[in-house]
């Protein structure tokens, strides 16, 4: 996904219940992608879901395709996209 990362949204894994470090917080997206949500498919998987921002200058404000969660985590964190697998 090319472009900059946006401000939102975040992920955060926490261990329990708060207060919680937030210093770890990665970002997940970037400009072209908003208002995402985390969701499971049919199969169980966790997929990202957002609506698709400016391309080309363009506002398109269309749904984009599914992304693996944890594809899209490891990627966010650094790691080759396919390192990380979905969780249950």
């Amino acid at each position: 996904m090319p472009g900059q990362r946006s401000q939102d949204p975040r992920s955060l894994l926490l261990d329990g219940i708060g207060p919680f470090d937030i210093a770890g917080a990665v970002q997940l997206t970037y400009d072209s992608l908003y208002a995402g949500r985390i969701v499971r498919d049919r199969a169980g998987d966790w997929q990202f879901l957002a609506f698709r921002n400016l391309e080309d200058g363009v506002f398109v404000g269309m749904l984009a395709d599914p992304v693996p969660f944890a594809a899209l985590l490891a990627e966010a964190r650094g790691a080759p996209v396919g390192v990380a697998r979905s969780g249950g």
